[in-house]
């Protein structure tokens, strides 16, 4: 009885959270339940093993070791019991959250363009987007041609989402971008909303340009639904010469 409690009151809350969070969601669901159960039941069963197995081995033997050590800032002034632990609980919440948090913010700059091959990414903090920094950088990085665009965004240290589906963007003279950036702008807002969002949660918002394939792709066009036809396939593989074998490929014209 004695270990069974714990279990109990820890499985109540579980269920207790479970119910809150089925009764009134703060965004909407973009997966199904039973998957989301599995993914987190399986990351917090490893937590705690690792928990247990790791961090509390580890913790006890610091705090033993730093007991018995004169180790730290708070040992350098003598205080009242009750104001060291205070000036310990604030400058360990310091070290282990705020400047953590600082630390993984600023390594990721304002503008960054990664364009080691196709497609062109670009990632934005959300404070630039409505400076002059956002045309000089998509003129500066994205030659003038036909893309396909996709906005994602990164949200809460390590989350995404499609902000909306792919759209097409015809880049030949640079008052076209005042064209992409009310694109932008319109799906970030709906997302902002469906997701209940503000712009502290964004890390930064990614802008992929990938250059339409005019030979393979003139059967399609953006606006038609996202099911192909298997008529539509037929036309495309006509245009397609894919060899059989390699030895297809290597041998010379008779």
């Amino acid at each position: 009885m004695k270990f069974l409690l714990p279990i109990i009151i820890v499985g109540g809350i579980f269920a207790l959270l479970f119910l809150l969070e089925r009764l009134f969601p703060l965004r909407p669901s973009t997966r199904s339940l039973f998957r989301r159960l599995v993914v987190n039941l399986a990351i917090s069963a490893l937590t705690f093993a690792v928990a247990i197995s790791l961090v509390q081995p580890a913790a006890h033997w610091a705090l033993r070791w730093s007991a018995e050590k004169p180790f730290g800032l708070v040992h350098l002034v003598t205080l009242l019991r009750w104001l060291e632990f205070a000036v310990s609980f604030l400058l360990m919440d310091l070290s282990s959250n705020f400047l953590e948090h600082e630390l993984f913010s600023s390594i990721i700059p304002s503008v960054y363009v990664y364009r080691k091959g196709l497609p062109i990414s670009i990632h934005f903090k959300i404070e630039i987007l409505r400076t002059s920094v956002f045309p000089k950088v998509i003129i500066s990085n994205v030659p003038k041609d036909n893309y396909t665009v996709f906005i994602r965004v990164r949200y809460n240290y390590d989350s995404y989402f499609m902000a909306g589906n792919q759209f097409g963007f015809g880049f030949y003279s640079d008052s076209d971008i005042q064209g992409l950036f009310s694109v932008l702008m319109g799906r970030l807002k709906d997302a902002f909303e469906r997701y209940k969002l503000t712009e502290d949660d964004v890390v930064y918002v990614e802008l992929s340009f990938r250059p339409k394939d005019k030979k393979l792709l003139s059967e399609f066009s953006l606006d038609k639904p996202s099911y192909i036809t298997p008529h539509e396939i037929f036309l495309t593989e006509k245009k397609l010469t894919i060899p059989v074998s390699t030895n297809d490929i290597c041998r010379a014209p008779a």
